[in-house]
């Protein structure tokens, strides 16, 4: 890093590790309720199957789920502890699940009501599942992806006016959206229909897009010029929202974890890519290193509580249709 770069870098892990865990006391306080919404979502009850505020309100319990076991697992990881790459695991099952299942509204609407997700939040859950080797909730965050950026809803507000949006906000405003998503079609062979919306083109990544041509590179000096001013960008992207500006990284969880770079990094591992350890901040940690891919079982609950959630929407709403 160059000196006016460090000058500007507010990001530190030690930091960031220890609000987390200053935070975390509260989020378990609300993972009981949480918990309990998706035992009942699994229970075969007629009058759950016509409730779909249940399942809408079901949608934050299962990121509630995600957010405290991915954070369970990242303070596990500075601690030390061994068994923290599992609470990493079912973060991603029940952040993927929450997400299907808000797709699944988007899929299914109501006549007025205007569902939209992050683009950049849903990529960097992909960045996660493919690091983590999720091979399941990568084929659902594909498909998501590739259904939201291209299917287009018209609707209209109370006053009759009509309005087009897609299933995605923000396409415009992400660097690093697009970066995970040509990465993954490099890789993967998965062709991302980028060009549909105002999502941003390839020279505007910054600096990501020389990873693009270099990620499979032999030579480590070429790949540590071109990762290391990612991995500043990384830090000097990860702020706290504001009433103004949502920075590209604000999540505590985004900002510590470098989804981006490491699904990179897990990406020349599978190809059978030697990458010796970098020497920078931002992967000198615990969290900044890959986890050896472990063989971590869904929850029987949690996968029955999504197959009922989907069905019961898919049967009470009608699919969209443009012209009704």
């Amino acid at each position: 890093m160059t000196t006016m770069t460090v000058a500007k870098i507010r990001w530190n892990a030690r930091s960031l590790y220890k609000k987390i865990k200053d935070r975390l006391p509260a989020e378990r306080n609300e993972l009981q309720a949480s918990l309990s919404a998706i035992r009942l979502a699994a229970q075969d009850k007629p009058s759950m199957a016509t409730d779909l505020m249940f399942y809408a309100r079901l949608v934050g319990d299962l990121e509630l789920c995600a957010r405290v076991y991915g954070w369970e697992g990242l303070v596990g990881l500075m601690e030390g502890d061994e068994n923290a790459p599992e609470y990493l695991y079912h973060a991603t099952y029940y952040e993927v699940a929450a997400k299907r299942l808000m797709f699944a509204f988007f899929l299914y609407p109501s006549k007025t009501a205007r569902v939209q997700a992050s683009f950049s939040n849903v990529a960097m859950a992909l960045a996660r599942a493919v690091t983590l080797g999720c091979r399941q909730e990568v084929e659902e965050l594909v498909k998501i992806l590739c259904t939201g950026l291209t299917d287009i809803r018209i609707y209209r507000n109370h006053a009759a006016y009509e309005y087009k949006h897609s299933y995605f906000s923000g396409t415009h405003a992400t660097f690093v959206a697009p970066f995970i998503l040509y990465l993954y079609s490099q890789a993967r062979g998965t062709q991302f229909p980028l060009n549909h919306l105002d999502v941003n083109p390839l020279g505007s990544m910054q600096s990501y897009e020389p990873l693009l041509h270099l990620w499979q590179t032999t030579d480590v000096d070429a790949l540590q010029q071109a990762l290391f001013p990612a991995c500043d960008l990384h830090m000097l992207s990860s702020k706290p929202q504001t009433n103004r500006t949502i920075p590209e990284f604000w999540r505590l969880e985004d900002m510590l974890y470098p989804a981006e770079i490491l699904m990179l990094l897990r990406l020349r591992e599978t190809a059978g890519l030697t990458t010796p350890a970098f020497d920078h901040p931002l992967l000198n940690t615990a969290v900044g290193r890959l986890c050896p891919i472990c063989d971590v079982p869904h929850d029987p609950l949690l996968d029955k509580a999504l197959a009922n959630g989907l069905q019961a929407i898919s049967i009470i709403r009608s699919p969209y249709q443009p012209d009704s």
